[in-house]
């Protein structure tokens, strides 16, 4: 009589909840509480008071507790793939997963640039005095003088650098979602449509980078574009990214596991964007049924 191996592993009951695909969902629709962006308004009211320099100073800490979450929600996908997909090539996800990372050298050069923007600033007016006129010739006319001329430099250097690592961050997103769609077509489900990529162009931001221009900080203009790819990116494209995500992993159980109730997260339906209301909106309606507030447009349902 040959003796069972303990290496057999004998697969669970359909009826049996799926622990590791629950977590995966919540992680996927958990959103992000701290804040991560700010609105074009904001975004102008602290580049004049600071000349620029503390919106680039936060926007790539933002990014990183954006980055770092992501990383975490797509890592435990590939998981779940790996092990219970039955897919060989699952496996290859993973590796694309731990590509979304926080680009380290982007940062610290982003940094480095607005720290030269500082000292060019303490050592001009170490030898003037830091008069609101002298202080608005500096920063908010065209440079006269070496010392204007690389404050300039150093903020325009600083929001390029980071316009860069918003659409590097995008690009490794786009790769792994590629690779995932080929996993979707091997299990006979609908693709995600490819995420839009954010530049930035948008039509209020660039309004105020040109104003800002006008008025004499010529750094504005690359100071709003970063700026507004950073917000359009973590407001819109990663939110619904994830949530089409988790969408497929829903279509995958209720194909896999019929006789299992898969409930709808309840991050993936739609809720109202406003912070005070957070109301459920209807599949149908296009406005808040609680405050009248116009709904994102739903991310693409699957029919099991």
């Amino acid at each position: 009589m040959t003796a069972l191996s303990p290496t057999i592993r004998i697969p669970p009951p359909q009826h049996e909840p799926d622990l590791l695909a629950g977590a995966v969902l919540r992680s996927l629709t958990r959103p992000l509480y701290r804040r991560v962006s700010v609105g074009p308004l904001l975004a102008l009211l602290a580049s004049v008071i600071s000349g620029g320099v503390l919106p680039l100073l936060l926007l790539p800490r933002w990014l990183r507790d954006l980055i770092a979450q992501e990383q975490q929600q797509l890592w435990h996908l590939a998981e779940w793939m790996r092990l219970q997909s039955g897919d060989v090539e699952a496996a290859d996800l993973q590796p694309l997963s731990q590509q979304v990372r926080f680009n380290i050298p982007l940062a610290l050069l982003t940094w480095s640039c607005c720290g030269t923007a500082l000292a060019v600033f303490f050592a001009h007016f170490s030898e003037r005095s830091l008069t609101p006129g002298e202080l608005g010739r500096f920063v908010f006319s065209v440079p006269r003088g070496p010392a204007p001329l690389l404050y300039v430099v150093a903020i325009s250097a600083a929001a390029v650098l980071h316009w860069i690592h918003v659409v590097w961050h995008q690009l490794n997103v786009e790769r792994y979602i590629r690779y995932f769609n080929h996993l979707m077509l091997r299990q006979q489900q609908p693709e995600l449509p490819l995420p839009t990529l954010e530049l930035g162009l948008r039509p209020v931001w660039i309004a105020l980078g040109v104003g800002l221009s006008a008025a004499g900080g010529l750094w504005g203009l690359p100071l709003m574009l970063a700026a507004a790819a950073h917000r359009r990116y973590t407001t819109r494209s990663s939110v619904r990214q994830r949530a089409e995500l988790a969408e497929r992993l829903r279509a995958m159980l209720l194909q896999r596991r019929p006789m299992m109730l898969v409930p709808r997260p309840i991050s993936v339906m739609r809720t109202c964007i406003r912070p005070n209301c957070r109301a459920t909106i209807p599949t149908v309606a296009n406005f808040c049924p609680r405050c009248g507030t116009r709904a994102l447009a739903p991310a693409m349902e699957v029919v099991a």
